[in-house]
């Protein structure tokens, strides 16, 4: 697996202090229109993700100000087969339960459900912003989702019903 981008101490990408890390990769098709990472579309763009990733993701996650750790792209959920992201994100959760993890992907929650890969991925999640960002309908006063398809969902509670379940944003 490779990543686009590394940002510590992201205040944009999830409720407070995060780690974010751009994914390489994206299978969609068609892509997004006006994507914000067209460079990332290659699955071998940027930089491997090695043990010393892990540990320097890692590194900042262990500050008490680091609330968790937020997953964009390219399409995170299309980096699943070769099992890194998703022990990866196994090794977080253990090490790192009072943390939260997001992610942002182009597919809908109904989408990621039907394929086993992508279902277990969900499983690690806390926050998914779902579906791909559509121009015309952008509205930059939501937080997190910009265009008014996009739902922000509270992923245990939509994998509980099996079905999307808006996050709740805190005052």
């Amino acid at each position: 697996m490779n990543y686009s981008g590394l940002y510590h101490f992201d205040v944009l990408n999830g409720l407070g202090f995060r780690v974010s890390l751009f994914i390489s990769g994206c299978d969609r098709q068609p892509k997004c229109r006006d994507c914000q990472n067209p460079k990332a579309w290659c699955h071998d763009f940027g930089e491997t993700f090695t043990e010393a990733t892990k540990e320097e993701i890692k590194r900042t996650l262990k500050h008490s100000s680091v609330r968790g750790l937020s997953l964009l792209g390219g399409e995170p959920s299309d980096n699943l087969a070769d099992g890194v992201l998703l022990s990866f994100l196994q090794e977080i959760r253990e090490e790192f339960p009072q943390k939260d993890i997001w992610a942002w992907s182009g597919y809908v929650f109904e989408e990621l459900l039907n394929d086993p890969l992508k279902k277990e991925f969900l499983s690690y999640l806390d926050v998914l912003v779902d579906g791909e960002f559509i121009p015309e309908l952008k509205n930059l006063n939501r937080p997190f989702g910009n265009s008014t398809n996009q739902r922000v969902l509270d992923v245990p509670k939509s994998l509980a019903t099996k079905q999307a379940v808006l996050f709740e944003m805190e005052n």
